[in-house]
């Protein structure tokens, strides 16, 4: 459970040309308007994963370019966590975020790296000026899905590494679910609803 909850900040990464947005960034086909996607905890009954326990909900909004407009995570009671603010290159690539809790008060700074394919391979997380953990991401051969996901803490000792499934595609071929599994196991389910621009 103590894993899962450092998971909360890590909200997941989606051409025809070289620009990115925002909805590039996280594989997102289509004229995306918002995602809403929602993480629980897994067991396994009968070597299926179930959903058990919620454990926060992500809200992202898009503006017709492509690029957020609203990035915020609640609680299963519906507390704001946390609203991201990200600040991008020249290319559009995601660079930075601030995120910041219900009082507009920083609780943190994420700043990402690429490959040279422009898939995100790395996110840093500071508080206070001081490396917090470090994840590193693995993406498939297409570079169409994140594969495998590694969470370190501050020393570098790796503390989380998950295998990612996905299932359940809607007609714009954008994934509706995720599994993650830790040694075989499944601990994490991820559902998406997404809705479109007309």
């Amino acid at each position: 459970m103590k894993k899962l909850i450092l998971l909360l900040f890590i909200s997941l990464l989606s051409s025809c040309d070289n620009k990115q947005n925002s909805l590039k960034e996280m594989k997102l086909n289509g004229k995306v308007n918002s995602v809403t996607q929602t993480t629980y905890s897994a067991v396994e009954k009968f070597r299926e994963p179930e959903r058990d326990e919620f454990l926060f909900e992500t809200e992202y909004v898009f503006d017709k370019d492509g690029f957020y407009k609203k990035w915020e995570s609640f609680s299963a009671d519906g507390e704001l966590l946390s609203k991201a603010k990200p600040k991008y290159d020249d290319d559009g690539n995601m660079k930075e975020f601030k995120y910041y809790n219900s009082e507009n008060e920083l609780l943190n700074k994420q700043y990402c790296k690429y490959d040279s394919d422009g898939n995100m391979i790395e996110h840093k997380y500071y508080s206070d000026g001081k490396l917090n953990h470090k994840v590193n991401y693995k993406w498939d051969d297409d570079g169409l899905f994140i594969t495998q996901f590694k969470q370190y803490d501050m020393d570098g000792k790796l503390i989380i590494k998950l295998k990612y499934k996905y299932n359940d595609f809607d007609n714009k071929k954008n994934w509706q679910e995720r599994i993650g599994y830790e040694r075989g196991k499944a601990v994490e389910i991820m559902e998406r609803d997404i809705e479109y621009y007309d």
